[in-house]
């Protein structure tokens, strides 16, 4: 299984907790969740850069997870 079909699945996963809660009538909404749909992706790429750590390409992947995090 590829790390894409993974991070999208999971993605899925989180959407879909998020819009069950809201309707529930729990205060978790799009004004207060909004900056995970940041945070999660920026991670992941983090993630990936640390585990191909030394291998070509390494740095590349690194960029796009700092700009997702930060620009919060």
């Amino acid at each position: 299984m590829s790390n894409w079909r993974l991070f999208w699945g999971v993605f899925a996963i989180i959407i879909g907790i998020i819009l069950t809660l809201g309707q529930l009538g729990l205060p978790v909404g799009w004004g207060n969740s909004w900056p995970f749909l940041l945070l999660v992706p920026g991670l992941f790429f983090w993630g990936l850069y640390y585990a191909k750590k030394g291998q070509a390409g390494g740095v590349g992947i690194l960029m796009p997870g700092t700009v997702t995090i930060t620009t919060e």
